[in-house]
C-alpha cells in the first residue's frame, strides 16, 4: 500500500512539472555563518538569529508560484538562514495556515500532505529535479499521525519514494494550524547526491523554499518562491563568512600594569659646611720680630743713658 501512494506521489510530482508557470527572474542571496548555532527548540529568538538570511514568501508577491491548490488560500512565510560546518540552519514561521485535513504517517519518509515545509535543492543549475540520486526534496513536517514532526527526502535517500531522514534535525511549536518551526539540513545528507553538495564558505546552492497548505476546498496546496522543480529556475545562496546569531564578545585585552613608581632618589647630601677659621695659636716664627725690637730698643735705651751722663758731666 505505502509503494503505491509513494507512486502516486511521484506521478503527481512529474504531472507538476509539466503545469506551465510565469517563472520571475531568480534570486541570489547570501547566506552568513553562525556564530554559535541555535538552538533547536522551535523558538525563534532574536539573538540567535540576529543578521541571519530573512526570505518573505508574501501572499501574492511576484515571485511565488502556487502550482496547485487556491493562490488565495496562501497567506505567507518567512524563512531564516545560517550555515555552519554541519549543515545549513533553518527558522520559518508559517502563519494563516487552514485546517490541514489530513496528516502523513508517521515514519513513511514522504510526508507531502498537509501543513509543512519542503526544500528542492540542486546541487548545480543544470540539475532537473525528480532525477534519482540527482537532486533533494526535503520535507520537514511540523506533525504527523503521531503528533511528532519528521523530516523525510524524496529522491536521494530514497528511490523516489521517501525515506526517513535520521541526520536532519526539527523542531516545532504549534499555534493552531499555524507554527515556527527550526531545523537543520545537514551537510552529512547534502553529500549523498551523485554531485556531492559540500558546506564549505563560498559553496553555491541552489534551491526552492516550499510551504504545503490546504485550501478551503479540503484540496492540498503548494507554494513556491521560485520555479518549481528546476535547477535553473531556483534561487541561488552563496555561503559567506558574515557572521549571524550570537558573536562571543571580545575578550578585553588586560589593561597594561602602571609601571612602578620609580625609587625616589636619596636627598642630596648637604655640601658640608667649611669650618670657621680658627686663628692658629702663634708659634717661634713671632720672634723674628720681637728679638731685633727689643734690640732696638735696649739700644736707644743705651744711648739715652750715656746722653744724660754726658750732659751731667757737663754741668
Amino acid at each position: 500500500m505505502k509503494k503505491a501512494i509513494g507512486i502516486l506521489i511521484v506521478s503527481a510530482l512529474l504531472i507538476m512539472m509539466c503545469v506551465p508557470f510565469t517563472v520571475s527572474a531568480a534570486q541570489t542571496y547570501n547566506i552568513p555563518k553562525a556564530a554559535s548555532v541555535p538552538a533547536i527548540d522551535g523558538v525563534i529568538n532574536d539573538d540567535e538569529w540576529a543578521n541571519a538570511l530573512v526570505v518573505e514568501m508574501k501572499a501574492g508577491g511576484d515571485g511565488l508560484t502556487v502550482p496547485i491548490g487556491a493562490a488565495a488560500d496562501f497567506a505567507g512565510a518567512t524563512f531564516k538562514f545560517m550555515w555552519a560546518d554541519d549543515g545549513i540552519y533553518f527558522a520559518v514561521i508559517s502563519n494563516g495556515n487552514n485546517n490541514p485535513y489530513s496528516v502523513p504517517s508517521a515514519g513513511e519518509g514522504a510526508y507531502n500532505a498537509g501543513n509543512g515545509v519542503q526544500f528542492n535543492i540542486y546541487p548545480t543549475r543544470e540539475t532537473p529535479g525528480g532525477g534519482i540520486g540527482e537532486a533533494f526534496f526535503f520535507s520537514y513536517h511540523p506533525q504527523t499521525d503521531d503528533g511528532k514532526p519528521y523530516v523525510g527526502e524524496h529522491f536521494t535517500y530514497s528511490e523516489g519514494t521517501g525515506a526517513n531522514c535520521p541526520d536532519a534535525k526539527i523542531a516545532v511549536v504549534m499555534n493552531g494550524n499555524d507554527y515556527t518551526m527550526e531545523g537543520l539540513i545537514p551537510a552529512t545528507g547534502l553529500k549523498k547526491s551523485e554531485v556531492p553538495v559540500n558546506v564549505v564558505s563560498g559553496a553555491r546552492l541552489f534551491w526552492n523554499n516550499v510551504i504545503m497548505f490546504t485550501d478551503n476546498a479540503e484540496d492540498q496546496g503548494l507554494a513556491s518562491d521560485a520555479g518549481w522543480f528546476d535547477g535553473d529556475a531556483a534561487n541561488e545562496y552563496i555561503l559567506v563568512e558574515t557572521l549571524a546569531g550570537i558573536v562571543p564578545a571580545q575578550a578585553e585585552a588586560p589593561a597594561e600594569a602602571e609601571p612602578e613608581p620609580a625609587p625616589a632618589a636619596p636627598p642630596a647630601e648637604a655640601a658640608p659646611v667649611p669650618a670657621a677659621p680658627v686663628a692658629a695659636p702663634q708659634t717661634g716664627d713671632g720672634l723674628i720680630f720681637i728679638i731685633p725690637g727689643l734690640i732696638v730698643f735696649v739700644c736707644l735705651a743705651g744711648s739715652a743713658l750715656k746722653i744724660g751722663r754726658r750732659q751731667k758731666e757737663y754741668l
